[in-house]
C-alpha cells in the first residue's frame, strides 16, 4: 500500500471511529522508505524492538524519526528468557 493510500485511510478510519482506538501494524520504521512520514498522522506510536536484533543506536534512531509523535510505549518482542525483564513492555 502506498503512504498516500495508507494517509487517506487512516484519515477514513479516524472520520468514522472517533470513539474508538485504532492500531496499524506498519513494516520496519527504520527500514521501509516513507514510514518515518507517516508519523505526524497518528496520536501515538508504540515502537516494537527485536531481542538481540535492535541495537541502542536503532532505537535512538527511531526516536528521532518519530520526532514530536508521542511515544505510547516500548515492547521488547523475541524475548529469550535470558534476561530479567524479558517480554515485559518497557
Amino acid at each position: 500500500m502506498s503512504l498516500p493510500r495508507l494517509k487517506q485511510l487512516t484519515g477514513e478510519l479516524i472520520a468514522k471511529a472517533r470513539n474508538r482506538i485504532t492500531i496499524i501494524d506498519l513494516p520496519p520504521l527504520l527500514t521501509t522508505p516513507g514510514i518515518p512520514a507517516f508519523s505526524p498522522h497518528v496520536d501515538a506510536a508504540l515502537l516494537v524492538i527485536e531481542d538481540g536484533v535492535t541495537t541502542l543506536a536503532d532505537a535512538e534512531q527511531s526516536g528521532t524519526l518519530l520526532g514530536n509523535t508521542v511515544l505510547f510505549c516500548t515492547v521488547l518482542n523475541d524475548g529469550r528468557g535470558n534476561r530479567k525483564h524479558s517480554g515485559m513492555i518497557l
